[in-house]
Formats: C-alpha cells, structure tokens, sequence
C-alpha cells in the first residue's frame, strides 16, 4: 500500500486480489483486505469480460441487502487488451460509479488499479493502487 495513492479518502490497510478463472468462462475475483479503521473488507464477484453486468457482493451490500432487502450493485467489465480491464461498477439503483481501470503489468508481478473522476459528493477522486504479486 506503501506505492499506493487515495484522493480524498485515506487508503485501506491492506488487500488482496485473488482471480480464478473457471472452465466454464467465468472468472472469479475475490478481493479482501482491511479499510483504514481496521474493519474487515470483502468483494466478491462472477463475471465474464462481456460488459454486462454481475451482481459484486461486498460487506457493505450483503449487510444491505440482508437487513433492507435492497437489490445488489453490479459490475461490467471490459477487456481493453491482455493486460488491461475497465470495470464499470453500478450501485443498487443502476447508478453508474466511476470507472475503474485494472492494468496488470506484462511480467505480471504488479496490478494497478486507477479510479479517477468525481464522487456522488462532486469531489474530485484520483486513486492509484498497486498490488505487488505475492504467489
């Protein structure tokens, strides 16, 4: 996290990506981790790089959605090259959120996420994560 900058909001502790692809088309990202105060994070998602969207489970929505019974919010995400992905995330109204560009490098030990653009709040937000591959 050290490599890594958040604008405005402070940067998560810690996180892992973890990406399975299944012989069925379908990959599986599971990402995990700590947020700033400590808390456990979590996302979960089965997709296929179609642009459609799949439901993202993540602490926030599950809580959500089992306390309110809400719907869950979604991701579509884009193959730009073999190395790049854009992910369009959705919240539970089929808001769209800023896009989210996943770029692994071609040696494949770093993934860079960057999400840049303006929150519901119109705050200007300018993340940069860096993975460093640990397996």
């Amino acid at each position: 996290m050290a490599k890594s900058k958040y604008s405005p909001r402070p940067a998560p502790q810690t996180s892992v990506w973890r990406f399975e692809n299944r012989a069925d088309g379908f990959t599986v990202i599971t990402i995990s981790g700590t947020n700033s105060r400590g808390e456990p994070t979590f996302t979960h998602v089965v997709l296929k790089y179609d642009e459609k969207d799949y439901p993202a489970y993540g602490n926030a929505s599950v809580t959500t959605l089992v306390r309110e019974g809400t719907k869950l919010g979604t991701m579509a995400h884009k193959l730009v090259d073999p190395y790049t992905m854009i992910v369009t995330p959705k919240d539970s109204k089929g808001v769209v959120g800023i896009p989210i560009t996943v770029a692994n490098s071609k040696d494949g030990k770093t993934l860079t996420q960057t999400v840049k653009g303006k929150n519901p709040q119109g705050q200007a937000v300018e993340n940069v994560a860096i993975y460093d591959r640990t397996q």
